[in-house]
């Protein structure tokens, strides 16, 4: 009985229906999503390195610099020679502009500033002699003296120092600046289409005074009214008979724009206050600059009179250049310049070395590396002077600004 009992229990088990065996995770089957694919995110670039620092109320400080370095020959007059038939070679490397400062804005642009400095321009002192003032000479007639280190010319390495306050109609500004005589003269000295500037601009402008000035700068036109103290370099005017003068130096510049790329523009210059004073100058100029579709032309027609003499007659000196150049593949900028300096105008008297008529032909090659901020240029001049032997120069420029 019992052993019957246990067959039928296990025949009842075997007739019992097997449960189906459970999937694993990997052979489920899923249905399709229907959600976006996700967006990659987007690469990130870099930030750019900013160019200005903002400062004091809503206001920015930016620097600047300019290095420039060359090697030069130069064949033709003597120097430190009196005689005009001197000539000599001299070849050697000069570290022609290394300028430095900064600008910057305050209020909105409301005030702006400048500061900029060159140590280059600071000269070398020299031995000079110097006069003895209150000894004995041991020579009768004779002024005793004593050697010393003296510089050259003035030792001042501060170039623009001025502030500029600023209204919709009107700028106003003070300090130390460029003087508006000659557009090569006046502007920056970074984009020169030369190594140098030309004869022209260097006689009659190339300098900076104290003063003031007003005016504006639209696209259509750039004009500005000027009054320097004329103590600027070579503009210091002092008469023994008239030592207590009060002549300052009066300025105007127009600029108009009427077409793309194209300048035209006119200055004038008086001395006034004691025109009868030995220094009294006068200038007149015009210019012409167009620059567009990879062409550059510049000129410059510049006429002045000057007082040698306290109520004496003035002397009269025109000089003019005019410059092209063409860019080639944003690189390459060959360039030439002629032009013809008389300081001494209608005179026949027999010049010296300062006032010797000059006609220059100047030929050069620009390289842009990378634009003005880095350029190498190489340029030939040829001096022809009425009286004194010509003149040949080579100079190879390096620079590098921002």
């Amino acid at each position: 009985m019992h052993l019957h009992g246990l067959l039928l229990m296990a025949a009842l088990k075997a007739a019992e229906p097997t449960a189906a065996p459970a999937l694993s995770p990997a052979a489920e089957v899923v249905p399709p999503s229907t959600a976006p694919a996700p967006v990659p995110s987007p690469a990130v670039t870099p930030a750019a390195l900013p160019k200005e620092l903002a400062v004091g109320t809503d206001g920015f400080f930016k620097p600047a610099l300019l290095f420039q370095g060359w090697a030069y020959y130069d064949q033709g007059p003597g120097k430190g020679c009196a005689a005009l038939s001197c000539v000599s070679d001299s070849y050697a490397f000069r570290l022609r502009r290394a300028e430095f400062g900064f600008s910057g804005n305050l209020l909105g642009k409301r005030v702006g500033f400048k500061v900029n400095m060159n140590p280059a321009q600071a000269p070398e002192f020299i031995n000079t002699d110097l006069t003895v003032k209150g000894a004995t000479p041991s020579t009768p007639g004779v002024a005793p003296t004593v050697t010393a280190k003296q510089p050259p010319s003035l030792t001042t390495v501060l170039s623009d120092v001025y502030v500029t306050y600023s209204f919709d109609w009107l700028d106003v500004q003070f300090g130390q600046y460029r003087i508006p005589i000659s557009w090569e003269g006046y502007n920056g000295s970074s984009k020169l289409m030369f190594p140098e500037r030309s004869t022209v601009a260097r006689f009659f402008g190339d300098t900076r005074d104290l003063g003031a000035k007003v005016g504006k700068s639209t696209k259509l036109i750039n004009w500005g009214l000027f009054l320097f103290d004329g103590s600027g370099t070579g503009f210091y005017n002092e008469s023994p008979t008239a030592p207590a003068k009060y002549q300052k130096e009066f300025m105007a510049r127009f600029e108009l724009y009427p077409l793309e790329g194209l300048m035209l523009a006119v200055a004038d210059w008086n001395s006034v206050i004691d025109r009868y004073a030995a220094g009294t100058r006068d200038r007149v100029e015009f210019d012409a600059r167009y620059e567009a579709h990879n062409v550059l032309f510049q000129s410059e027609f510049i006429r002045g009179w000057d007082r040698v003499s306290d109520n004496g007659p003035f002397n009269s000196s025109f000089g003019w250049y005019a410059a092209l150049g063409y860019t080639l593949a944003e690189t390459w900028q060959p360039v030439i310049r002629v032009g013809n300096l008389d300081p001494l105008l209608g005179s026949d008297a027999a010049a010296t070395a300062a006032t010797d008529e000059t006609t220059f032909y100047e030929i050069g090659l620009n390289w842009f590396i990378n634009k003005h901020e880095t350029k190498l240029q190489l340029a030939y001049s040829l001096f022809q002077f009425h009286d004194k032997p010509n003149e040949g120069t080579v100079i190879l420029n390096t620079q590098i600004s921002y």
